[in-house]
Formats: C-alpha cells, structure tokens, sequence
C-alpha cells in the first residue's frame, strides 16, 4: 500500500496533516488503504500539487472521493 511515507513527508508536513505516526511501519499497524489514500491528497494539497491531490482522491471510493476533494478544494 502507497503511504505518505513513501513521498518524503517532512516533519513540517506530518504536523500540518495531522500525522503523528514516527514511522511507516505504525503508520500501517493502524491505517487502511482509504485513509492512506485521503492522506496522501492531503500531502499533495498542502505541497500546493493540486493535480496529484486529486490523482489520489480519485482512487478513493466515490463518497469518500467527493468528501476529499471538497476538502482540499475549500481548505
């Protein structure tokens, strides 16, 4: 599973996202694949990468995907 950890998240950007798992193996003990994938359109929105923000959000289910791009469409 494609984490937010696989991306070089910056101390600064685990902060801002709301991550405060040190390291990717906790970060799997305890998060699915639709929260990894939120987390990582948030990683992207908050990097200003709007394109890829959305290339993540799109894989989510479609519920979840409107709710994810609401959010980093209005943050």
């Amino acid at each position: 599973m494609e984490t937010v950890f696989q991306h070089n998240i910056t101390q600064e950007e685990k902060k801002a996202i709301g991550i405060s798992f040190p390291d990717e193996v906790a970060y799997l003990k305890i998060i699915g694949k639709e929260t990894a994938l939120f987390d990582l359109a948030f990683l992207y929105s908050y990097r200003k990468d709007i394109d890829k923000a959305e290339y993540y959000a799109n894989k989510l289910p479609e519920e979840d995907k409107i709710d994810c791009l609401r959010t980093i469409h209005h943050p």
